[in-house]
């Protein structure tokens, strides 16, 4: 379980072909309600849940899909860990056919938090794991702007394999 939790290729992997199944048997259940507003973790899977339960919706022009960073998952594997935001943004971006018609509202990853790639970071709660996470980060980063993904990517999964069984989370 342990190699499953700190194996890189995980990373904010797409949604299971059980997940594309449950939405499609699930977006008739939606379909009716009157959505103005959804708010959507950036994270791969929940994105590609989204886009499966509205793609179709009959009000889909009237609905403001806003990609909301504090909606992430508790970061405790590498499963946990968001992809490069500019990866992000060219897969979702409007009119992409990842997209699937859906338009997202990114203003919240790229507006509020500095370094866009760090929007993760800034959902820590815990000032101390932020710290961790930070000085981890400046042993695969030596500075500048922005913060290659990677820096995060490789600290996150450095504090995840010395934390070993402990089962690290950081909330």
């Amino acid at each position: 379980m342990q190699d499953v939790m700190n194996d890189g290729s995980l990373v904010d992997a797409d949604l299971h072909p059980i997940g594309y199944l449950q939405c499609e048997v699930n977006a008739p259940k939606v379909a009716p309600i009157n959505f103005t507003r959804v708010f959507v973790s950036p994270m791969n899977r929940a994105m590609q849940t989204c886009i499966g339960m509205f793609k179709n919706h009959p009000n889909i022009a009237n609905i403001k899909f806003t990609i909301l960073p504090i909606s992430r998952e508790i970061w405790c594997g590498s499963q946990d860990i968001p992809q490069d935001v500019n990866v992000l943004l060219e897969r979702y971006a409007d009119g992409k056919p990842d997209a699937q018609g859906l338009k997202f509202d990114f203003s919240y990853i790229m507006g509020c938090h500095g370094d866009p790639q760090l929007w993760s970071l800034s959902t820590v709660t815990r000032m101390a794991q932020q710290t961790l996470i930070m000085n981890e980060i400046s042993k695969h980063h030596q500075g500048g702007f922005p913060t290659p993904h990677n820096a995060l990517m490789q600290a996150l999964l450095t504090l995840f394999a010395e934390a070993g069984a402990k089962k690290l989370r950081f909330e």
